[in-house]
């Protein structure tokens, strides 16, 4: 794993050695060693609204613990309830906002790159919707790596 300048790490610069989390694919029935995982922008990632399970190895609606990981999708935008926002962070900031969160579980973040917004939310994906915007980038949180 490759730690960000603020300590967050991000499903782009992690390695899933043994579950090819990341293996690149065109058809989402190439990632079907993976449960409940699909090909999204040309890699193997857990459907929306689910987290990698390091110890299974598979794609799960919730985690026990959540992690220091996340999986991107880019230019969406997170419909559901907003626990927490703030302006003016950087992407890692960001995330480092939601990993270190202690008023609630964070599970997902919306991060806006021209106002430099962060919205977190306890909630996820496919329980409210995620839409395609410009300029914006929906994380979802994995489990705790053990």
């Amino acid at each position: 794993m490759s730690p960000t300048p603020y300590g967050a790490q991000v499903w782009r610069y992690m390695t899933y050695p043994y579950f090819y989390m990341s293996d690149p694919c065109l058809l989402s029935e190439e990632c079907g060693h993976i449960a409940n995982a699909e090909c999204r922008v040309g890699i193997c990632q857990c459907m929306r609204g689910y987290s990698f399970d390091w110890v299974t190895g598979s794609c799960t609606n919730i985690c026990p613990t959540y992690g220091h990981s996340y999986q991107i999708e880019h230019d969406a935008v997170f419909a559901g309830p907003i626990s927490y926002e703030e302006f003016g962070l950087t992407e890692f900031a960001c995330l480092d906002l939601c990993t270190n969160s202690t008023t609630s579980v964070c599970r997902t973040v919306t991060y806006e790159s021209t106002t430099m917004g962060c919205k977190l939310s306890s909630d996820a994906p496919p329980t409210y919707a995620v839409d395609f915007s410009i300029g914006f980038n929906v994380y979802q949180r994995d489990c705790l790596f053990p």
